[in-house]
């Protein structure tokens, strides 16, 4: 393999191990905040910024869609899909998330913002708003200790500088996330430990 490529293989094998170890509890924790909502007919918002704003909508896509699981669709919606808010963006504002998150977002939603660095004021704003509106946050983020921590309920960061080591791993975690929301909500003997399996096919 060309040592190039072989560097971005290693790079990315390494900062996954590292997350592995760090971030399960929290990825774990996201995942419960979001099934509980969808279960108490809420809704998840997601949303972010240049590439992070397609990983939004991929997000918002395997809800509505599916992971691996056949399931039936998910409440989730991919903010600033709408042409006039598109318009309104491209005037500079940086109020863009804060404006639709005050217009839609209720308690029993969960807004989901995800972000390379954590610094956009577009991105800031719309997670405090959401705090301030009592809205559950989740954030998705680079390397650790930005603006978004003060303003999320759960912070996920990834520990590293690099624009494509952050976005592979944002990539493998909303998958992730996605994909325990599944299992809490259809599957959830998957929880239960191989004894508590053994005990129950006892009594059957």
């Amino acid at each position: 393999m060309n040592r190039a490529v072989k560097k971005h293989f290693q790079e990315h094998a390494d900062i996954v191990a590292a997350h592995i170890k760090e971030g399960n509890d929290l990825l774990n924790s996201a995942a419960g905040e979001i099934a509980s909502s969808f279960l108490n007919e809420g809704k998840l918002y997601t949303f972010g910024s240049g590439i992070s704003s397609l990983l939004a909508n991929y997000a918002a896509s395997l809800f509505i869609n599916r992971c691996r699981m056949f399931r039936p669709p998910l409440p989730a919606i991919f903010l600033r899909t709408d042409a006039s808010v598109h318009s309104y963006q491209a005037s500079g504002y940086s109020d863009i998330f804060e404006k639709q998150i005050s217009a839609l977002a209720t308690p029993q939603d969960i807004i989901w913002g995800i972000t390379q660095g954590g610094i956009e004021e577009s991105i800031i704003c719309g997670m405090r708003t959401a705090a301030h509106n009592g809205v559950k946050t989740i954030s998705l983020s680079g390397k650790e200790n930005n603006a978004l921590q003060g303003v999320s309920d759960i912070f996920i960061s990834v520990d590293t500088t690099d624009p494509l080591r952050i976005h592979e791993l944002h990539l493998l975690i909303i998958n992730a996330i996605c994909d325990r929301v599944d299992e809490i909500m259809f599957n959830p003997d998957s929880d239960k430990t191989e004894s508590e399996n053994e005990e129950e096919d006892s009594l059957n």
